[in-house]
């Protein structure tokens, strides 16, 4: 896990008072940038699923579904990127940030405005593909005062060097003091609750979205490109009889026509009663003609009729992969490759180590290894391939006990993983 120490010397404009309301401010999410060579940076925010937006009252009360804020993509928030500079310099201060807000309290400034609900945050221009999914389907992050500071909001780093982004877990200060990130995964799903550590169960506070358990439920894809169900905590309105123990996920079954009504559902998992989130990992999502639909109910305790279940979520649907070949794995030219790097083996090692790599399409492909500090030590492969899986070898004879950096390119595609030499 990388750690940056980071000195902010201002923030934003957005922490204007609102008319009426002095002192009041939007929930907001701030980028900042590093190692991008001085190029400007776009971030975009696509909503997935249902959202809901507040009112107009200082802090919001009321939460209603809507379309108004948070449809479509958002590629207006730019970023000035910092040249080169190295985070983990306190002498290298960045002075801008830019970002979203997340509470329709000012309706005056709502061109940035998303409202709650779940997003793809993403920079996806020239040759970077980095971008994650953030949950902020809760309540507790309303607005803010000057008196209790910016406890609500939440920040984030897109570092360019290793195309990825992380995130700052506790409260930007307004004076100078070290801010601290934490990596976040290409593809991560994050909750806002989580990344502030606020809840003690981890459990959002949704009871006063409207309609939250009928338009809660939605898929995203996994890391590995399966259905990831998210829905919420039931949010017992109409007050149940009895004690949640927990939710069960139903899936339809056979497939169906994708935007057709799926046939019979059959029960998939069941899950405790403090998890939100469950991976189907026998389906892979696709642009197939067949897909399976998904519903989620809440399995509650009741002291007269025993265990009982409540009315389902919204129904979902994800479109299956396309059927592959079946072939020799000799085969390559009907074989469906994908671009990966794997991690070094062994790994600790001594002197020598396998690095393997796929790629999908013909092309001029390049592997290096870099140290610490980003200079480069050895160049392992400058070559043009065809679409396969390979293996190289590193011998690091020559170079001492440490930590190394290798990078593989393939066309549009980079990774970059880390090995360690011990002798």
């Amino acid at each position: 896990m990388k750690n940056y120490v980071i000195f902010l010397i201002t923030l934003p404009i957005f922490l204007n008072a609102q008319d009426g309301n002095p002192g009041w401010f939007n929930s907001e999410v701030f980028f900042i940038t590093a190692f991008v060579g001085g190029e400007t940076v776009h971030y975009h925010a696509e909503p997935i699923g249902t959202r809901w937006t507040a009112d107009d009252t200082s802090p919001p009360s009321n939460f209603t579904i809507t379309t108004d804020y948070g449809e479509g993509w958002y590629p207006d928030i730019n970023e000035p990127g910092m040249g080169n500079v190295n985070p983990l310099d306190p002498y290298n201060y960045f002075r801008d940030c830019n970002g979203f807000d997340f509470v329709n309290a000012r309706p005056y400034y709502n061109d940035y405005i998303l409202s709650y609900g779940i997003y793809k945050l993403s920079i996806s221009e020239g040759g970077r593909n980095a971008y994650f999914y953030l949950d902020y389907r809760d309540t507790r992050y309303r607005t803010y005062t000057v008196q209790t500071g910016s406890a609500i909001d939440v920040w984030f780093i897109y570092d360019g060097w290793y195309d990825q982004f992380g995130f700052r877990r506790y409260n930007c200060p307004i004076t100078i003091n070290p801010i601290y990130f934490n990596d976040i995964e290409n593809g991560e799903y994050l909750t806002i609750w989580d990344i502030k550590e606020q809840s003690p169960n981890l459990s959002p506070a949704t009871e006063d979205f409207e309609d939250y358990w009928e338009n809660c439920l939605v898929i995203i894809p996994s890391i590995d490109n399966h259905p990831k169900l998210i829905w919420g905590p039931y949010p017992n309105n109409p007050p149940l009889q009895g004690n949640i123990i927990g939710y069960k996920i139903y899936r339809s079954d056979p497939p169906h026509i994708p935007g057709y009504p799926p046939g019979d559902f059959s029960l998939l998992a069941t899950v405790n009663l403090n998890e939100f989130k469950y991976t189907d990992n026998s389906v892979t999502m696709g642009s197939d003609y067949r897909a399976r639909s998904y519903y989620v109910k809440c399995v509650y305790d009741d002291p007269w009729e025993g265990t009982s279940q409540t009315s389902p979520t919204n129904t979902v649907e994800v479109r299956l992969e396309n059927p592959s070949k079946r072939s020799d794995p000799g085969n390559k030219a009907i074989q469906n490759f994908t671009c990966s790097l794997e991690q070094n083996h062994p790994n600790p090692f001594n002197q020598t180590t396998k690095i393997g790599y796929s790629i999908n399409t013909t092309g001029w492909v390049t592997l290096k290894v870099y140290d610490v500090l980003g200079k480069e030590v050895d160049f392992l492969l400058n070559e043009r391939k065809e679409p396969g899986n390979y293996s190289v070898s590193f011998n690091a004879e020559n170079l001492p006990t440490g930590i190394y950096i290798y990078k593989l390119t393939a066309g549009k595609f980079t990774a970059i993983k880390k090995l360690m030499l011990l002798k």
